[in-house]
């Protein structure tokens, strides 16, 4: 920011609004920002136009945010406004200065109150959007305009006839040239010469070359086209003319343009402007428009022109979705979403990976469990590597609908899978869920789930019938070898007084996970184990045995 004894520093009113100085100081930058941006929007854009509210809504926001600090007492000079001693607001261009509206007017300082109410506010708005119209006018000046709206909280203090200090040294030591500059032309007294005889009127083809061009010029939908074409003349010429950087007009008009693309809903333009702005080396007016096309509510306005019935995005629509952040989408997502729609929204996800995969991951705990679900089965789809990492951050989540997302989208991937938090699920939870883990360690087969599932079975007091045979099948899935140890081991009869007589539920358990793992492990001497271990068994667990003897010889399994 401008400080005391500098007022030649080229500041912009947006470098003062994020220049370092005094709280007070940058709190009225902002106000004066806000200020002038909001009533030029009145006089460049319809009312009813969604950036006139959103410059409303940010004038309102800074002045509660500049009047929080105290009063508010700005000093208006011919080219800059300052307040508690520094200089927040300077345009030398007299066509664009708020300053100069007002000192041109004799205002010479405003005073607000901090409980100034809105409708004050709103009205000196208004007042200066009609000062912005034009510098001559009719109607009265601001100093009239704001005596007579009976203002409570705002006050301020006026000269009259005034004249700017260029135009009193214009004045002093030079001679009146005013008789010399109003002299009438030459024979301005003598008769008028006599004008030709008037010719028949009469009407003449146009060719539909000059007509088209003519349309050309006024159709609407020309219109961005023509200021981006206008912006990039612009840079070439001050490329070859060597212009200084920053160049106020410059930028400022690439500004307006930017504007005046997103109110059009023109994004494509938009991010060319910016990359445009870019590659000539004007990085602020760059960032300006970047800041836009990276604010998500931009692009609220495109995602509900979708269809709710929609699958693919339209044609006119599908560049600009293109564009729509990560952040949008998944916002937009909501849990009242149509199947249509929702898988429409999806595939712009899925269109961002594997690019915004890390994005998408640090996404999940916070989404709900659906979406959570659909989020991790689309990122298995587009950035697989991603699950383990992703789907252990919901593991490690209370919720269980979180969880079982995590082993959707576990199921759903071909990727390693993260054994420790699957292993910590399987020694708690309910018996479904216990399950579906053995199951995924069963399709997967990696030997580092083996142990893991072994000492589970082992350890644990009761097994179902069906986590038994879950926990066989995974077993000899993953490791056959290594599985058929375990078989014998878990097939051996008990020892001590009652070994043979009578055997412990878990020994039962083990013994029929044994021969569910026999019946589907691949190796010839399976279904003669399986046998033996009918013999040794009574009741229901012989009658599994059997039972699995004869699905393995369904299956076509050696006999061995």
């Amino acid at each position: 920011m401008a400080q005391p004894g500098a007022p030649d520093a080229p500041l912009t009113t947006a470098e003062m609004d994020v220049a370092g100085g005094s709280p007070q100081a940058q709190a009225a930058a902002g106000f004066i920002n806000a200020l002038a941006k909001a009533a030029r929007a009145f006089v460049l854009y319809d009312p009813s136009n969604a950036l006139v509210r959103q410059f409303l809504g940010d004038y309102q926001e800074r002045a509660g945010r500049a009047l929080a600090l105290g009063p508010l007492a700005l000093e208006v000079r011919p080219e800059e406004i300052a307040a508690v001693g520094e200089v927040i607001y300077r345009e030398p261009d007299r066509e664009r200065s708020l300053a100069y509206r007002l000192f041109r007017d004799g205002v010479r300082r405003v005073s607000i109150e901090p409980g100034v109410p809105w409708p004050e506010l709103l009205r000196v708005l208004e007042i200066l959007a009609i000062r912005f119209t034009g510098i001559r006018q009719s109607e009265d000046d601001v100093v009239t305009l704001i005596r007579s709206a009976g203002f409570r909280g705002i006050a301020i203090e006026a000269v009259e006839g005034f004249r700017l200090e260029d135009e009193e040294a214009q004045g002093e030591g030079h001679e009146d040239t005013s008789a010399l500059q109003l002299a009438p032309p030459p024979g301005w007294d003598e008769p008028l010469p006599r004008l030709p005889a008037p010719a028949a009127l009469a009407h003449r083809p146009v060719a539909a070359e000059a007509l088209r061009d003519l349309r050309a010029e006024l159709d609407p939908a020309a219109l961005p086209a023509t200021a981006l074409s206008a912006v990039r003349d612009l840079l070439a010429e001050a490329a070859r003319s060597g212009w200084p950087n920053p160049y106020p007009e410059l930028d400022g008009f690439a500004g307006e343009v930017g504007t005046f693309l997103l109110s059009e809903g023109d994004l494509v333009r938009a991010k060319e402007l910016a990359a445009m702005l870019a590659r000539g080396g004007r990085a602020a007016a760059a960032a300006a428009v970047a800041r836009h096309l990276e604010d998500p509510q931009t692009y609220l306005g495109l995602l509900a022109k979708l269809p709710d019935d929609a699958r693919e995005a339209p044609p006119h629509l599908a560049p600009l979705l293109a564009m729509v952040p990560l952040d949008g989408l998944v916002d937009a997502l909501g849990p009242e979403e149509r199947p249509a729609r929702r898988a429409l929204l999806l595939g712009l996800v899925r269109a961002r990976l594997p690019a915004d995969g890390a994005a998408l991951a640090a996404r999940l705990p916070s989404a709900g469990p659906a979406l959570a679900g659909d989020l991790l089965r689309t990122l298995a789809e587009g950035d697989p590597d991603r699950i383990p990492a992703a789907a252990t951050a919901l593991l490690a989540q209370p919720d269980r609908a979180l969880q079982d997302a995590a082993l959707a989208g576990l199921e759903a991937a071909r990727c390693e899978l993260p054994t420790v938090p699957l292993a910590r699920l399987l020694a708690g939870g309910d018996e479904a869920r216990r399950i579906r883990v053995l199951d995924l360690f069963g399709a997967r087969g990696e030997p580092a789930a083996f142990h893991a599932v072994e000492r589970w079975a082992e350890e644990r007091r009761e097994l179902s019938d069906a986590e038994a045979d879950a926990a066989g099948r995974a077993l000899a899935s993953i490791g056959p070898i290594p599985a058929s140890r375990v078989f014998a081991r878990w097939a051996e009869k008990e020892k001590g007084l009652l070994g043979g007589l009578r055997k412990s539920g878990r020994k039962q358990a083990l013994m029929r996970a044994a021969a569910s793992g026999l019946e589907v492990i691949a190796l010839p001497d399976a279904e003669a184990r399986l046998h033996a271990l009918a013999q040794a068994a009574d009741g229901d667990l012989r009658g599994h045995c059997l039972a699995a003897m004869a699905r393995r010889r369904t299956r076509g399994h050696p006999h061995g």
